[in-house]
């Protein structure tokens, strides 16, 4: 097996440095400030087919993601649902509440707008035309810590870095849609999905020279608003742009003003949070998402980082009877793996989606999390169904290797610098366990992905 393991490596670092390059020498001399690790495991025959660097500690990006979904199943359960609910207090005369309407949510990372209004529909067709009181919006069951340990601050106005608070509504994001103007050099058309929590500025214009490249720039000027500038080419598609809300609780308020008025129910008082206890409270609609099961299937299969954080913060809300928090989220995933005997002492979970910079695991760690999962009875087929499939679907569509396309279940993990992937793949002999680990890139993560795909295809066919 000497061989092979030779044939992979110095496959995968030529493919690290250049893909076409003909001298392995330099290639190789390229890669000198990247990081690599290399793991592959036969899990019918339990031997160990290739094992480079597998102690050292590399940041995982969205590798993270299949910590959090194994110990999100094992505490929360296949059939887990968020709820969101609506009730009041008081008393309903003549279609009019006197008293206060209580919105009570929980986390839920796919809820949407859609879900609101349609309770509210229901509270409408039902009982209540108009509010003589407050609405009340409870958000206990996560802290007002809406931002991981260790996220990058230049990347918060993202939607894949969108907060994570109690109140998740349309991903606690909106989409700004630009369109090029029919007049050179006009401000360029502009319309936002929904209203934000702050407002959006712009000054996009419309450019008719083909040889002048256009860009968009979107930042936050300050605390108070948004800003985009740039240009458009005038035969350009029409373009978009995600923008998270960095203020969850005011971004529901507008929402739920907002469908109020749609659905015609009058309020005669403020919209407000409010986390008081009560019993006498009587429930008017309620809202439950889909499954757990499905719902990691789509954080896996997309790489959804919001899902993966309120899914971090939930079991440790469950798992410690408290509001879900970066540290019992951490807490609950390591209770997890160290009762299932995996060796993650030295390993840092500082968040459920792997966006943060502070977190650590090791080839190996990784490799043990495989294996149990593919020895859990309850859990692995939700996961490696949950799994991108290469050729075929999530983040793994990309992959044109024939003996890959459809042979290989595996959870990429993507930032700047760093390019990882693991999971499972099958031969005609055997299963296998994987793990790339590719971290200090000095090029595009492109030409790595690459690389990982070369390693696969060369493992596959070797064994």
């Amino acid at each position: 097996m000497n061989s092979l393991i030779k044939n992979i490596i110095l496959l995968t670092l030529t493919a690290y440095a250049n893909c076409n390059s003909s001298d392995l020498q330099t290639d190789i001399k390229k890669l000198s400030s990247a990081n690599t690790s290399i793991y592959i495991y036969d899990l019918k025959n339990k031997i160990d087919i290739v094992k480079n660097n597998t102690d050292t500690l590399f940041i995982p990006a969205s590798i993270q993601k299949l910590a959090t979904a194994y110990a999100a199943l094992t505490i929360l359960g296949e059939n887990f649902k968020f709820t969101t609910d609506v009730s009041y207090q008081g008393q309903i005369h003549k279609r009019t509440l006197n008293g206060n309407l209580w919105f009570n949510f929980s986390g839920d990372p796919t809820l949407t707008s859609y879900d609101l209004k349609s309770m509210l529909q229901k509270i409408k067709k039902d009982k209540i035309d108009n509010i003589d009181g407050n609405i009340y919006i409870n958000n206990k069951d996560f802290d007002n810590q809406n931002y991981g340990p260790g996220w990058m601050w230049d990347e918060l106005d993202d939607c894949y870095a969108a907060p994570i608070a109690t109140t998740i509504i349309d991903g606690n994001c909106a989409v700004a849609h630009i369109w090029p103007n029919t007049k050179d050099n006009y401000q360029a058309h502009f319309k936002l999905d929904d209203k934000l929590d702050q407002p959006v500025y712009h000054n996009i214009y419309t450019n008719s020279d083909p040889k002048q490249k256009c860009s968009l720039t979107f930042k936050r000027n300050n605390p108070n608003y948004y800003f985009l500038t740039g240009c458009i080419n005038k035969n350009s598609a029409n373009q978009s742009i995600k923008i998270a809300a960095h203020d969850p609780s005011s971004n529901t308020i507008i929402k739920i003003k907002k469908i109020l008025k749609e659905v015609q129910i009058g309020l005669n008082g403020n919209v407000v949070f409010n986390q008081t206890k009560s019993n006498d409270k009587k429930n008017l609609a309620k809202h439950k998402s889909q499954n757990l099961e499905k719902i990691v299937t789509t954080m896996l299969k997309e790489s959804d980082n919001l899902i993966a954080e309120s899914l971090f913060k939930k079991t440790g809300q469950m798992t410690f009877n408290e509001p879900g928090s970066w540290q019992n989220g951490h807490d609950a995933i390591s209770y997890i793996l160290t009762k299932e005997r995996l060796p993650f002492s030295n390993s840092q979970l500082q968040d459920g989606s792997g966006l943060s910079r502070y977190n650590l695991m090791s080839a190996k760690q990784i490799i043990y999390l495989l294996k149990q999962i593919n020895n859990s009875k309850k859990h692995r087929e939700t996961i490696t169904k949950g799994l991108p499939l290469a050729g075929i679907d999530g983040t793994l569509a990309w992959v044109n290797s024939p003996a890959l396309i459809g042979q290989v279940h595996a959870k990429t993990g993507s930032m700047t610098g760093v390019y990882n992937m693991a999971g499972f793949f099958s031969t005609l002999t055997s299963d296998y366990a994987f793990v790339i680990l590719i971290n200090g890139t000095p090029q595009k993560n492109k030409s790595y992905r690459k690389a990982a795909e070369k390693t696969l295809n060369t493992a596959i066919l070797s064994l």
